[in-house]
């Protein structure tokens, strides 16, 4: 199993991993803060926090973990619709006849130009 330590106060890593038996040592630490890190295969990952190491002390922190199931890890991605950009306004052309044979009711233009479209 992959075990990560991590001073919290200076980012510092320190990797290593577990015996056959679960036990991992970690020597000449600086005192301070640590988390730790536990990865092994078939379980789910283990976070510890606060882990407060004194000058000159053997600390031990136990971790339990679960049974987990496999990660996969799926990337998805996406095609752009295509963009028109054909001109979107348009326009109609309206004889002078046209304009005076037809009754405008209320002087509605779009009403015109609806009607000389259909």
């Amino acid at each position: 199993m992959k075990v990560t330590d991590t001073a919290v106060e200076t980012n510092v890593v320190l990797p290593t991993t577990t015996n056959s038996t679960g036990y991992y040592r970690v020597v000449d630490l600086v005192p301070g803060t640590y988390q730790a890190h536990f990865d092994a295969s078939g379980f789910s990952p283990l976070d510890l926090r606060g882990i407060t190491v004194p000058p000159g002390q053997t600390i031990r922190a136990d971790a339990g973990l679960k049974i987990g199931t496999a990660r996969q890890r799926g990337e998805v991605s996406a095609a752009l619709a295509m963009v028109q950009t054909a001109a979107t306004d348009f326009s109609t052309t309206i004889t002078r006849n046209a304009l005076e044979q037809v009754l405008l009711q209320g002087r509605n233009l779009q009403q015109l130009v609806l009607t000389c479209n259909d």
